[in-house]
């Protein structure tokens, strides 16, 4: 089991203060008189990254050889977003009161991430709790639906039904039984997080007990 996020990564890049960029080819460059600093894009939207790999790099008066700034995700990831034009400078100062010029680069992420023990997961009615074990397939607990045999995806502490009285996640999922099993269709379009499930407690309890569930 995975799942897809989309996270931002920030940079902070020291470049000369000049008001805007020259934005060439792969490359953006801040020049004032005869200082320039170079900012060189190794990577493009879509193109996979994983760990260590080179994002972009600089070249410039405040770095005494090329800079790397590299990706430092734990998992692999999509680039799904990078700055169309280049950032406009800002004047900042470090802890001992000296100014310098700086941009700020963000860049959009799309990772797959497999679950993990430890992860926390929750859903649409407050139940959340954290996935304490992970196993094989095989040794996952069985049942069967409409006469197949299918193996749980997973098992949650019915506990967190009765202490957080989240009612509302009993409703969901036996209406996504019903849906695909059987001939409940209310919510075949979606459902509205406003929809009170009890209301049509009936029409899926009558859906269910078509396939002896």
């Amino acid at each position: 089991m995975e799942t897809i996020v989309r996270e931002t990564e920030k940079f902070r890049v020291k470049v000369t203060p000049a008001k805007f960029a020259e934005n060439e080819l792969n490359q953006w460059t801040y020049k004032l008189k005869d200082n320039i600093t170079v900012i060189y894009w190794k990577v493009k939207e879509g193109d996979q990254v994983k760990y260590g790999d080179t994002l972009f790099e600089v070249k410039g008066e405040y770095y005494n050889k090329i800079r790397k700034f590299n990706y430092t995700g734990k998992y692999t990831a999509k680039i799904n977003k990078l700055p169309k034009t280049p950032e406009r400078p800002f004047k900042c100062f470090n802890i001992n009161d000296e100014p310098s010029t700086e941009i700020e680069i963000s860049i959009e992420f799309e990772v797959t991430k497999p679950l993990e023990i430890g992860d926390k997961i929750m859903g649409r009615h407050g139940n959340k709790g954290t996935i304490a074990k992970i196993l094989n397939d095989n040794e996952m607990p069985t049942t069967y639906v409409n006469g197949t045999e299918r193996t749980l995806e997973m098992i949650l502490s019915p506990l967190g039904i009765v202490s957080r009285m989240n009612l509302g996640q009993l409703y969901e999922v036996h209406s996504s039984i019903a849906q695909q099993f059987s001939d409940f269709q209310d919510y075949v379009n979606g459902v509205s997080p406003f929809e009170n499930g009890y209301k049509k407690k009936d029409k899926i309890l009558e859906s269910l007990n078509k396939n002896r569930f």
